[in-house]
C-alpha cells in the first residue's frame, strides 16, 4: 500500500526529470548559487560534467542532490 506522500512524489517525477532545481527546492529547500544553477542545467542535458572550484563553495551539496535526483527520478539500467 502506497502512502499519500509516495503517491504525490511519483506524480511529480516527470516534472523533476525536466527540472533538477525544482527537485532540489522541494526535497531539500536548496537555493543554488549562480554557478550551482549552471551545473544543474548541465546535469539535465549532459551525462558527464566536471566542476573545478575552491574549498567550501558547495560542491558536496550539489553532488548529494544530484545523487538523490538520479537515484529517485531516473530509471535504472541493469
Amino acid at each position: 500500500m502506497m502512502t499519500k506522500t509516495l503517491e504525490i512524489f511519483q506524480k511529480r517525477i516527470p516534472l523533476y526529470r525536466k527540472n533538477i532545481k525544482l527537485f532540489a527546492w522541494e526535497m531539500f529547500k536548496f537555493i543554488p548559487d549562480k554557478w550551482q544553477d549552471d551545473v544543474f542545467c548541465d546535469i539535465v542535458t549532459d551525462n558527464r560534467i566536471t566542476v573545478k572550484s575552491g574549498q567550501g563553495v558547495g560542491k558536496t551539496a550539489i553532488t548529494a542532490i544530484t545523487v538523490s535526483y538520479t537515484h529517485l527520478t531516473l530509471p535504472t539500467k541493469l
